[in-house]
């Protein structure tokens, strides 16, 4: 389990932050989304400082099946969006 749902390496593709993750509404406590209870987080390694990250799991309310996803992009995220 991850304690941060958005670490990563802006530098390293193959970097420990860059693997999957397991993340959790009650372990992982930073940038986690409001509305996920659990998940799989994976990273995708565009290239230097441009990095999506995306969450395979499951709604707070434990009806649906999401998917999350943020990006990074030369310094910025730009916030959560959500498919279900």
């Amino acid at each position: 389990v991850i304690e941060d749902a958005l670490l990563v390496n802006l530098k390293n593709a193959y970097g420990i932050q860059n693997r999957p993750w397991v993340v959790t509404a009650e372990l992982t406590t930073k940038n986690m989304p409001t509305d996920c209870l659990w998940g799989v987080r994976e990273t995708i390694f565009v290239k230097e400082n441009t990095i999506i990250v995306r969450i395979t799991g499951l709604k707070t309310d434990t009806s649906q099946i999401a998917v999350w996803t943020n990006c990074y992009n030369n310094g910025d995220w730009i916030g959560w969006k959500t498919t279900a």
